[in-house]
């Protein structure tokens, strides 16, 4: 087991290839926007095949895309835009 420090009042632990486990974090509201029929799919996907929730891949990708721009910053960002832009998801 790993557990993976940061700055935010939560920690993640890594307990296998597959488990990803997010803990001490008080879950007081909800984000709610529209995607692409076809990035639901894929994020559909990936919980089926590590048996997590929807709501576990979302919230486990935004963590990740929010560390990242904490330590890239805005390039970071406009990369990931970019894409949004001119990538048509399968």
């Amino acid at each position: 087991m790993r557990e993976l420090k940061s700055t935010e009042p939560f920690s993640i632990t890594l307990m296998a290839k597959t488990n990803c486990y997010i803990s001490g974090m008080k879950k007081d509201t909800r984000l709610t926007f529209r995607v692409n029929s076809n990035l639901k799919r894929e994020v559909e996907r990936i919980a089926a095949r590590e048996e997590l929730s929807v709501a576990r891949i979302c919230e486990a990708f935004l963590l990740a895309g929010s560390d990242l721009y904490k330590k890239q910053g805005s390039k970071f960002l406009q990369r990931l835009i970019g894409r949004l832009n001119i990538k048509t998801l399968y």
